[in-house]
């Protein structure tokens, strides 16, 4: 540069950090500020992901939004989620100083309660306390559910708690010992498996157990050349390999739920149908005796954990709007509770709480425009086709009821009569959004569109928010831990939402 342009000067920490930094984040917050000016103006509805998170430096915490919208004239794309805190968080985590966090982060960006459809969290009773205080509506996180439900299996049976903490050790050793990381290199070439390092588990991941497994099944071979040539800390018999095979087995569906609800694409109205595949799933799987029971247990768990969510509003009206479902996995009660929310929604700007409607399902039941799709459906595997929904058969109107409720139950009749969208086995069909449905059938359904923009933009987990704190320890490494917090919200922020610039 100075051959170059000798008279250049080239800018220097302070350019940056008192110039260029700030002017990218006002920026960015500015256009942040005028989409969400933009959905609410249109009476859209926002969803959030929050996660808290401690520094490594021991500078206090912090908690983060991030908001989840589709902004009615962008028709062409899906919104990404969008960072919008990252702030300080000091003191005890009560539900308290949670709830007085959430509003200032809210409050911040002029968005009201009554904006905000559902703010995914995880299961932590704190949380919880601070939605309620906060009165926002919280929608608990499915993948910290899935953990639950994995770990109360794997603790029932000791064989299987046996086998994990061998494996465990196993892998510790390699992970640890630099010497034994060479040997085992030497010993994947000769026996020509793929050069892989071990993985270790960790105990708050329920799925890095799954993954240690996986690899060390994967280099089964070498581990029994490794054990003969230089011995194991720990004997890998036959009974445990056994183990171990039937164990990935029966995690596999649970792992791959786990990265569906993971993904970017992914909408709350994913959770009923995956749900109900993994209940699918342990039924007909095979195994030996010993899983057999953990299967058992976490059948029971499953059902017991996420049957709330059969009469949860936020899930059945999201699912219900989801082309890839509709009806499929929602049986006739639920389906009914679902078209008189999204009724409600179109009509009145009052919002029915589905727990009350359920007490009064039957006597509305006669008051429909259209029947309803049949009781029994057959259920089908998420990774095979999805089926034609029930026809709905075809009643009289009632004289009483307006153009606009006519009109509604039209869009809705007419929607539930078409297929759903076929999903071939084994493809990534999985990943299309289902707001790509809306954007462009929004003319051709008017009216339950805007239902259809709040509910499933809400996404399944709150991975959104958690996926965050990654990049924010990045960010506050070992060199900069005297970043101020400020800074480090900053920083977070534009990249992130670096393409807003």
């Amino acid at each position: 540069m100075a051959e170059a342009l000798p008279r250049y000067k080239i800018p220097g920490r302070t350019f940056f950090t008192k110039k260029e930094i700030p002017n990218m984040y006002a920026e960015i917050q500015h256009k942040l500020q005028n989409m969400i000016s933009e959905l609410l103006e249109s009476n859209g509805y926002i969803s959030f992901t929050t996660d808290i998170w401690s520094r490594d430096s021991g500078e206090g915490s912090m908690i983060s939004l991030t908001a989840h919208f589709q902004l009615p004239s962008k028709t062409d794309a899906i919104n990404k989620p969008r960072i919008l805190n990252v702030r300080s968080f000091e003191g005890s985590h009560t539900g308290d100083a949670i709830s007085e966090a959430l509003l200032g982060c809210v409050n911040e960006w002029n968005i009201a309660t009554h904006q905000v459809h559902a703010v995914v969290t995880d299961n932590g009773a704190n949380v919880k306390a601070g939605l309620r205080k906060a009165k926002l509506p919280g929608v608990p996180c499915p993948i910290h559910t899935l953990q639950l439900v994995v770990e109360e299996g794997l603790k029932a049976q000791d064989d299987i708690m046996d086998t994990v903490a061998k494996m465990r050790r196993v892998s510790g050793h390699f992970r640890h010992s630099s010497l034994a990381n060479d040997r085992l290199e030497e010993m994947q070439k000769t026996y020509h498996c793929p050069i892989h390092k071990m993985v270790q588990d960790v105990a708050t991941r329920w799925d890095s157990t799954y993954n240690m497994i996986s690899r060390m099944i994967e280099q089964k071979k070498t581990l029994v050349g490794y054990d003969s040539e230089y011995g194991l800390l720990v004997h890998l018999l036959n009974s445990v390999w056994i183990i171990a095979e039937n164990l990935l087995r029966m995690l596999e569906p649970f792992q791959r739920t786990t990265k569906e609800f993971s993904h970017n694409s992914s909408s709350v109205s994913q959770v009923i149908p995956f749900i109900e595949i993994l209940k699918l799933e342990l039924e007909n799987q095979e195994s030996g005796s010993v899983v057999q029971a953990a299967k058992e247990i976490m059948a029971k768990k499953l059902a017991s954990r996420f049957q709330p969510a059969y009469s949860n509003r936020t899930y059945i009206v999201a699912t219900l709007l989801d082309p890839r479902f509709k009806a499929e996995f929602l049986d006739a009660l639920a389906v009914e509770l679902a078209t008189d929310e999204i009724k409600s929604l179109t009509m009145s700007e009052k919002k029915p709480n589905v727990t009350e409607a359920v007490s009064i399902a039957n006597e509305n039941s006669s008051d429909k425009s259209c029947d309803q799709p049949q009781e029994k459906r057959q259920r089908f595997s998420m990774w095979g086709s999805l089926h034609k929904v029930l026809q709905s058969k075809k009643a009289e109107k009632k004289d009483e009821q307006d153009n606009s409720d006519c009109a509604v139950q039209r869009e809705l009749c007419t929607y539930l009569d078409e297929d759903v969208l076929a999903i071939d086995n084994g493809s990534n069909e999985f990943h299309f959004h289902p707001l790509e449905f809306w954007n462009q059938n929004q003319s051709r359904f008017p009216k339950i569109t805007p239902v259809a923009y709040r509910y499933l933009s809400c996404p399944p987990s709150s991975v959104a928010s958690e996926s965050l704190f990654s990049t924010t320890g990045y960010i506050d490494r070992d060199r900069r831990k005297r970043l101020l917090t400020e800074r480090l919200e900053s920083l977070t922020i534009i990249k992130r939402n670096i393409d807003l610039l």
